[in-house]
């Protein structure tokens, strides 16, 4: 997969991955820009919630930073969700390219 400006906010634990997108400026750049970064994740959550195929939840960590968690522990999943999943963070990332 090309970069599409997503980063890894933590080694992933059990079952949970938790990411964020950061567009792709170099990370010197971006960390000024937290709350910017803030509202493109809330915006990436909302465009793959509405989408309906699978269900990213939010949080904040370290003092307001704006995180996504996807859980994949499920008996109903398959590969072909989890790359239904993949494609709408993708398809989600590229949109949010669109306005930085």
């Amino acid at each position: 997969m090309a970069d599409i400006g997503m980063e890894l906010i933590m080694k992933p634990d059990l079952t949970i991955v938790v990411f964020r997108y950061r567009g792709i400026r170099p990370l010197s750049i971006v960390k000024s820009h937290e709350g910017h970064l803030n509202v493109l994740n809330d915006r990436l959550l909302r465009f793959i919630n509405e989408r309906g195929n699978v269900y990213i939840s939010p949080t904040t960590i370290d003092g307001g930073q704006f995180v996504l968690r996807i859980c994949i522990l499920n008996i109903r999943l398959t590969w072909e969700l989890l790359e239904m999943a993949l494609k709408d963070i993708e398809d989600g990332a590229m949109e949010l390219k669109k306005l930085v």
